[in-house]
C-alpha cells in the first residue's frame, strides 16, 4: 500500500468536515475540560508517510479484530 492508496486520502473532503450538532444537554467533557497542551511546529519530515502508513496498518488491524 501507497500513501496515495490510502481511504483517507481518497475521501471526500466535505463530508470529513461536516459534523452533526450535539446533544446541548450532554457534557462533552467526561473528566472535566483538558488543559492546554504546547504544539510544537516542525519542518516537514520525509519519514512521516511512512510512519502514516505504519500507523494506518495497525489501527486498521486492530479494529478489524474487534469486528
Amino acid at each position: 500500500m501507497q500513501v496515495s492508496d490510502s481511504p483517507l486520502l481518497q475521501a471526500d473532503w466535505q463530508a470529513i468536515q461536516t459534523f452533526e450538532p450535539g446533544d446541548p444537554n450532554e457534557n462533552p467533557w467526561v473528566q472535566g475540560r483538558p488543559g492546554p497542551e504546547l504544539l510544537e511546529i516542525s519542518a516537514y519530515d520525509t519519514a512521516w508517510p511512512q510512519t502514516y502508513l505504519q500507523l494506518h496498518r495497525q489501527i486498521t488491524k486492530n479494529c478489524k479484530a474487534r469486528e
